[in-house]
């Protein structure tokens, strides 16, 4: 198998990894009808991921000087290229293109040829299967349209009957897709995707978690700063309490905060208005609805939304999980269980996990 099993989402709304339902999830899908059909985060921000990684470091045999320069590099753009994933690429500023652009660029130069090359081969061992489709590899590969759709159908009836990712292709899917090759773009798929490296050993750390200003008011808590936290897991999740969504995930919110060790994880709410009025404003309607509905882990009132924007969020609901070291790593989108969805055993999976880490 050239690419192997790999991490992906496990529901249309879960970012389980930058491998995903097709490749990197919510952004490929976001900028369908874009006129350059690429969204100028993407690899930029996969980029981010596998430069973190320690072992990627190992494996690209990065000296000291070169690690403090990409560790300067991706500080400056980490954020500014996050906050705007869930945006199609025509939304997108020109100076955030010019940003990513600058970045790769810098990358290319603060690593040798075949540094860069090792870079793309893990690259694409990240993305997984769907980055056949990407056109940037169908061009490298020189594969038709019709070749593309064939192997768009195969990966789109995988996740249909499986209910799995795209990553997670089996042996027989996986041959099917490379019969559909000739024998040059076998070869060359074997170039692109060099020696086996094991995904696995990547921790998909997205961007360190934007830190918490301008809260109105603390319910249930004295002020907290994310900082503060680390060394714990935190789910932090954007709610309001008139959001009928938001209500059918109290349930799960309830169940973590009773279970889960507090020595090792704190759920966080953060209480973004959805309307103008002063209802969804006022701390003591916040405080006297969360009371109702038994609701006893900290809130951040964010009536300036000013969490709601540094996180790029555009959702209620939305959960997002923050590793141990106060990185973003995973997040799910509006309600756990909708539609038979199994956001709450997934994303406490995810939780257990890194808590173990």
């Amino acid at each position: 198998m050239l690419l192997g099993r790999f991490n992906g989402c496990a529901g249309p709304a879960l970012w389980l990894a930058w491998a995903a339902c097709s490749a990197f999830g919510a952004i490929s899908r976001a900028d369908e009808g874009a006129a350059n059909g690429v969204h100028p985060s993407v690899g930029a921000l996969r980029t981010i991921v596998l430069l973190r990684s320690p072992k990627v470091r190992a494996e690209l045999n990065l000296a000291a000087d070169q690690i403090k320069a990409i560790e300067e590099a991706v500080a400056a753009v980490d954020h500014p290229l996050w906050s705007v994933r869930d945006l199609r690429a025509e939304q997108i500023d020109q100076s955030v293109r010019q940003l990513a652009d600058r970045f790769d660029e810098q990358v290319r130069k603060l690593l040798r040829p075949s540094q860069y090359e090792r870079l793309e081969q893990i690259a694409m061992r990240l993305e997984g299967w769907p980055a056949l489709c990407s056109p940037p590899a169908a061009q490298r590969l020189k594969l038709s349209k019709e070749q593309v759709r064939q192997i768009e159908a195969l990966l789109r009836e995988h996740i249909e009957r499986s209910g799995l990712s795209a990553g997670d292709l089996s042996a027989s899917r996986q041959e099917q897709i490379v019969s559909l090759l000739t024998e040059p773009q076998r070869r060359q798929l074997t170039r692109l995707v060099g020696k086996p490296f094991d995904i696995g050993q990547v921790r998909q750390q997205i961007v360190p978690a934007p830190e918490l200003r301008e809260i109105g008011a603390w319910i249930n808590s004295q002020p907290l700063r994310l900082s503060d936290l680390r060394g714990r897991v935190v789910a932090l999740h954007f709610f309001t309490y008139g959001c009928i969504n938001c209500i059918h995930n109290y349930p799960t919110y309830k169940t973590w905060h009773a279970e889960l060790p507090a020595e090792r994880f704190v759920l966080l709410g953060i209480h973004t208005p959805e309307g103008e009025g002063e209802g969804e404003r006022d701390p003591s309607r916040i405080r006297a609805a969360m009371s109702k509905e038994g609701l006893e882990f900290p809130v951040a009132v964010d009536n300036q939304r000013r969490v709601w924007s540094d996180w790029g969020n555009h959702i209620w609901p939305a959960v997002y999980l923050i590793d141990k070291e106060g990185f973003v790593r995973y997040w799910w989108y509006g309600e756990l269980k909708w539609q038979g969805a199994e956001g709450d055993r997934i994303m406490r999976e995810r939780i257990e996990q890194m808590m173990a880490e």
